[in-house]
């Protein structure tokens, strides 16, 4: 199909457009290499980190290339594997690309390598248990590998023997396996763990415990039955019973059925009430 001209000439339709969607891919591509140029001679792990993260994102929403994207997330994961944005936009893009095998090799790969790594590396069991964690969400929730994520669980609270989300994975997985023997251990370490925890909150929360036992002394004391109006409320009835006696209205009222007990006297209910409330102005 041709468009003709205003000059007579023609024109094949879409070539145009397909000609500048070529030149804007290509200064991408261009864009692209000049980074990968200028990582050659960076320094510092996180500014090439950085700089890969570019890259990517140029490559999936530039050139809307996700495997190339991903290519460069696992480049920049290499440099920071303790990276929350790149971990996340590698299992985003391995659950697109159907790559979470690929992914788990990639984190137990790093894993090893930090493990048995004689270099001195920062945070270095906060950087195992992240990967034991995300490597055992993999495995339980996208590849249904049970053992396998009972292994990385098992390795992480070797590193870390409290930690809560662990032990709660761990609990459910010996659950639904039947490992009833595991599944008590896990319960009965779940359970010290709490209790120490409690005990913890305890101590920061009240570490002075002559202070915390007065304020707990106070404390019942300001709810303890104010008895001092028992006694107003024994003359009020002699009071009362008088009035009654003589014919004159008296308290509590005759008429109501709430406020009298068997004889007209007070019933049970508005003794408590003066007792434990102290009202004293009894008529």
């Amino acid at each position: 199909m041709s468009l003709e001209r205003e000059d007579g000439s023609t024109q094949v339709a879409g070539s145009c457009s397909w000609r500048q969607s070529d030149k804007r891919r290509e200064n991408w591509d261009r864009y692209i290499d000049a980074l990968e140029y200028q990582l050659k001679f960076t320094e510092g792990r996180e500014a090439k980190a950085d700089m890969l993260i570019t890259i990517a994102q140029t490559y999936e929403h530039k050139l809307s290339d996700e495997t190339m994207a991903y290519i460069a997330y696992t480049r920049a994961f290499r440099e920071v594997p303790g990276h929350e944005y790149i971990q996340n936009e590698l299992e985003r893009l391995a659950g697109r690309l159907g790559r979470f095998e690929e992914l788990l090799g990639l984190y137990e790969e790093e894993i090893e390598k930090i493990r048995t790594s004689e270099e001195e590396i920062d945070n270095r069991d906060a950087l195992l248990v992240n990967l034991h964690m995300q490597a055992a969400k993999l495995y339980e929730e996208y590849l249904q590998d049970l053992p396998k994520a009972t292994e990385h669980l098992r390795a992480l609270t070797e590193i870390d023997s409290h930690n809560r989300e662990a032990l709660s994975r761990l609990e459910r997985i010996y659950s639904v396996t039947q490992q009833w023997q595991e599944l008590i251990e896990v319960s009965a370490h779940e359970a010290r763990n709490c209790r120490r925890t409690s005990k913890q909150k305890e101590d920061r929360y009240f570490p002075d415990m002559q202070t915390y036992t007065k304020n707990r002394a106070l404390d019942q004391k300001s709810r303890r039955p104010n008895l001092s109006g028992l006694s107003t409320w024994q003359s009020g009835l002699k009071r009362s019973n008088f009035l009654r006696s003589s014919g004159r209205t008296g308290w509590p009222p005759t008429h109501c059925a709430a406020f009298q007990g068997k004889g007209g006297y007070p019933c049970l209910g508005w003794l408590n009430a003066h007792i434990f409330f102290g009202s004293a102005n009894l008529p």
